[in-house]
């Protein structure tokens, strides 16, 4: 008798819908595997004269048309679901190569957004049944899956993104929509462009010796503000200015035709926005301090010890501009100022075996000494080429979307024929 062929499992779509770049992949990656995606599209889409419509990055190297990009997520909301759609079908089908007819989709969401955030869910529902024929679908907002991705059920996630950043308490598995802080600021693109025209380091009406020229420097931005930048830890920044006015905060960028570009203060003074800016929920503005404001208001917000030492022990940091150099320093320091701690001394080898040592067994203190209430930063290693952190809510997505022990969270296309996209979303919502 001829043996039967096992019939291959339905794949499963990850899609991590980010402002900057939405990252699309098959799941059922290991712990242990690294951290990519099939692909990664920019969120940016370009019509053309004759009716078609560039996409991603092609679009975005537009930088002549920069004033018509349609950009379908802007600061965690999706602003133009269209186009939004046509950047999906493209990865799905020609990035991908993949046959949605017989696939799962697991999307994950910017949280905290309210009604605006439901009417989209729903929306995206539609299509993938009615339109892409998928089997089933399940949402997941982008803290859960970020903690997930690390190890954790509980955590605060702070995730720094491209033009607006989120910190959220996370606790077994789930979130508060009112657990969610906000802080938006300008991209940093745009930012550092208004920098050197500024400070006329480059030229804008193509004058011999002003500089490179705009239309040369601003496709690049983006590639130049990850070269160079890095968040001031000391004092104070009036320092570190006089510092890049004397030329000791120079760094020179090469661009691709090999002419250089210098920088100096816009190197600190572009990520710093991530910690002077207001931070709030989406009902209202809730204090000052950016990114280290809203995990200190989270942590007071913690209603005993325990739950305290769990939260604080478990900051996760997630999303590109966390990648900035001394990032997670800086948040230390932002953190340690706003629960009133002292600055954290600078540990030798000889202090850190001797620490380990005081602990008892499964990490408990010994009977007599005290618990340690600072916040231990970082939870995951910042420049980690195998686990980049900006993909590290899509890794959590491949990750969970594969275990037995979330088959109950999928909405399936018969469920949907049946009671509607509003009642599904209300009955598999982790948020």
């Amino acid at each position: 008798m001829k043996k039967q062929k096992k019939k291959k499992a339905p794949q499963c779509i990850v899609v991590d819908l980010g402002s900057c770049s939405l990252k699309v992949g098959f799941s059922g990656i290991k712990t242990t595997a690294s951290w990519a995606p099939n692909c990664s599209i920019a969120t940016t889409t370009l019509p053309t004269p004759n009716r078609a419509t560039m996409k991603g990055e092609a679009a975005r190297q537009q930088w002549e048309r920069r004033d018509e990009l349609i950009r379908p997520v802007q600061q965690g909301k999706i602003t133009d679901m269209e186009q939004l759609k046509l950047l999906l079908t493209h990865a799905f089908n020609d990035r991908m190569d993949a046959t949605t007819k017989n696939c799962h989709i697991l999307f994950a969401d910017a949280p905290g957004h309210g009604k605006m955030n439901r009417t989209d869910r729903e929306d995206l529902l539609a299509w993938t049944f009615e339109r892409l024929e998928m089997q089933s679908c399940m949402f997941i907002p982008q803290p859960i899956l970020a903690a997930f991705a690390t190890g954790r059920t509980s955590a605060i996630v702070v995730d720094a993104g491209f033009e607006s950043s989120s910190v959220t308490r996370v606790v077994n598995g789930e979130m508060e929509r009112s657990q969610v802080h906000h802080v938006n600021y300008a991209s940093q693109e745009s930012v550092m462009l208004e920098m050197l025209i500024k400070n006329e380091k480059i030229s804008t009406n193509g004058e011999v010796g002003g500089g490179p020229p705009l239309h040369e420097i601003g496709p690049h931005t983006r590639l130049i503000c990850e070269g160079t930048c890095y968040l001031y830890c000391g004092l104070d920044i009036n320092k570190e200015r006089s510092s890049a006015k004397a030329g000791r905060c120079k760094k020179k960028y090469q661009l691709p035709d090999g002419t250089w570009l210098s920088v100096a203060e816009e190197r600190f003074l572009i990520p710093e926005v991530m910690f002077a800016t207001d931070f709030g929920n989406r009902w209202q503005s809730l204090g000052q301090g950016g990114l280290g404001g809203a995990v200190v208001n989270l942590l007071k917000q913690s209603s005993d010890r325990d739950t305290y030492l769990d939260l604080a022990n478990n900051i996760v940091c997630v999303g590109g501009r966390t990648e900035t150099e001394h990032f997670d320093k800086r948040l230390d320091i932002e953190i340690a100022k706003g629960l009133g701690l002292k600055p954290r001394p600078k540990q030798t080898l000889e202090d850190s075996v001797s620490s380990r040592e005081s602990e008892g067994e499964e990490g408990e203190t010994k009977e007599g000494t005290k618990v340690d209430m600072r916040p231990k930063l970082p939870q995951n290693k910042a420049r980690n080429k195998k686990k980049p952190r900006k993909y590290a809510t899509w890794a959590g997505g491949a990750m969970v979307s594969s275990l037995n022990a979330m088959r109950s969270m999928w909405i399936t296309k018969q469920e949907f024929e049946e009671l509607g996209g509003d009642v599904c979303i209300d009955r598999r919502r982790l948020s």
